[in-house]
This record gives structure tokens, C-alpha cells and sequence, in this order.
């Protein structure tokens, strides 16, 4: 069974109906309101709107599921392929810079940490943990990252 709508703050409804008729937010109590509509909507009203709009969204979803069979039955290849090479060549080149400055910036902290006497990858990502050095990410260091970070270095 689909779940109730909900009234959503800024007066939107949800395009989901219960079999039950509820709209969530108005029966409850819970003090939403719809402005388009004013604060003394009936919630009959509401309901109708809501099945009004999941009825609207069922017929586009139909229209265009419709409309892009057709096309395709007509042999056109569907979505967007005239840059597809061109724009991921831009995304890894914008990759591999960003992974190059990072690498470029956390390679001096982990020559100071090899000076300490850590050889081991897992020592080092121990070290740069404990130093509060994080990932590009955001993440913890392990020990996978720390010899990525230092192929990196000897590849670029």
C-alpha cells in the first residue's frame, strides 16, 4: 500500500496517495499548512489535489516512457553521445589534477614520518592518523591508501 502524502513546509504536495484518503501533516495535527491554498483548506480538498497530482505524474511518466519507445523502435540512439569521449577525457584530466595537488601536499608529511623510522605503509597511515592528516576524501588513512599516495609519486 503507498504511503500517505505529506504537506511539505513550503506548500508543495507530495504526489503520493493512500488508499485511505490521509494526507499526513493535516489530519495529525502536526500544523502544516498549504499558502497556495490558505490556512483553513479543507482536507478533502488536499486529497484531491494529491491524487489529482500523482494521476498528472502517472500520465507524463506514460507520455514519455511512450515517446522514447517510439524513438527507439525508430533506431535513433537515445541520450547524449556526440561528447561522451571528449567529457570524460575533461573529468579524468580534472581527477587526476586534484589527486596530483593532494599528493603534492601530504607527500612532505609522509618523508617526515619515514624520517621517524616508519617504513611500513600501515605505520605510516598509523602516523598520519594520529597527526589528524586526512584522505582527499575526508577518511581515515590505511594502508592501501598510503602506497596509492606513494605509486603516485613515482608514477607523476
Amino acid at each position: 500500500m503507498p504511503r500517505p502524502s505529506e504537506v511539505e513546509g513550503d506548500g508543495r504536495i507530495k504526489q503520493r496517495c493512500s488508499a485511505r484518503g490521509e494526507v499526513r501533516g493535516v489530519r495529525s495535527g502536526a500544523g502544516c499548512g498549504v499558502a497556495e491554498l490558505g490556512a483553513d483548506v479543507d482536507p478533502f480538498m488536499l486529497h484531491i489535489y494529491a491524487a489529482l497530482a500523482e494521476k498528472e505524474r502517472a500520465l507524463i511518466a506514460e507520455r514519455t516512457r511512450a515517446a522514447l519507445a517510439q524513438k527507439k523502435a525508430q533506431g535513433a540512439k537515445l541520450g547524449n553521445r556526440t561528447n561522451l569521449p571528449v567529457a570524460q577525457a575533461k573529468g579524468v584530466a580534472v581527477n587526476r589534477a586534484a589527486a596530483d595537488a593532494f599528493a603534492a601536499n601530504v607527500l612532505p608529511v609522509v618523508r617526515q614520518i619515514q624520517a621517524t623510522g616508519a617504513t611500513t605503509s600501515r605505520a605510516i597511515a598509523e602516523a598520519l592518523n594520529a597527526r589528524g592528516v586526512r584522505t582527499a576524501r575526508g577518511g581515515a588513512w590505511h594502508s592501501s591508501t598510503v602506497r596509492n599516495l606513494l605509486a603516485r609519486e613515482v608514477v607523476g
